[in-house]
């Protein structure tokens, strides 16, 4: 990863904290303090997850094949995913990497959530974790 967003990730972190002690100090009460605590509670929730995918993507990769194991699950060299987990989904047609999360329901069984949508997840297809 580029060190621009490293290093951005870092002030972003730093400026999280000021923002987690400033609402958990903030006793709004008049409406435009109202309202700027709730503009702060949405830039909270955006920091932390640009932090968090940013930390994330940090990590080495495991690259490999998904496959099933015995309790139906799938996995990948020799780790076993569950709902809420990371995964990273080659698409062929695309020549792309796609990171989402692993989901389940009972209708579609185990598929891969990202912002573009979602898709069944089949034996074989190439993956990675981090």
């Amino acid at each position: 990863m580029d060190k621009k967003y490293i290093e951005l990730g870092i002030k972003l972190e730093t400026l999280l904290e000021k923002i987690d002690k400033t609402l958990d100090a903030e006793l709004a009460e008049k409406f435009e303090d109202v309202e700027m605590y709730r503009q702060l509670e949405v830039l909270q929730m955006v920091l932390a997850k640009y932090i968090n995918t940013n930390n994330y993507l940090q990590k080495p990769t495991a690259e490999g094949k998904l496959y099933k194991n015995k309790n139906g699950r799938y996995v990948i060299n020799d780790t076993e995913l569950t709902c809420g987990d990371y995964l990273e989904i080659f698409n062929k047609d695309e020549q792309a990497w796609y990171l989402g999360r692993i989901e389940h329901s009972q209708k579609l069984g185990y598929y891969h959530s990202n912002q573009e949508g979602s898709i069944s997840l089949r034996e074989g297809m190439l993956a990675r974790i981090r």
